[in-house]
């Protein structure tokens, strides 16, 4: 947790402040209990799937209900 507290206390210096609240740490389900308790004390919130610069980075059933809903808007954005 070094590097966390690190960019805590050094990245304001640097332009860089980090809005743990809005982080969202993707990771393997037999992980999750186990991200949580360290990071719990920063906020962050631990997930096994999230949206990511247009696409979506995780788990195979979450990325495919994602892709679902996008579709889905897409196909009544262009119905009549």
């Amino acid at each position: 947790m070094f590097w966390m507290k690190l960019i805590i206390k050094e990245g304001p210096k640097y332009g860089y402040n980090l809005e743990l609240t809005k982080c969202h740490l993707v990771v393997a389900p037999q992980f999750i209990e186990q991200a949580t308790c360290l990071f719990s004390e920063f906020g962050v919130n631990v997930v096994q799937g999230q949206r990511f610069l247009g696409g979506f980075v995780g788990a195979k059933d979450e990325a495919n209900q994602w892709a679902s809903e996008k579709i889905e808007s897409w196909v009544k954005s262009i119905s009549y």
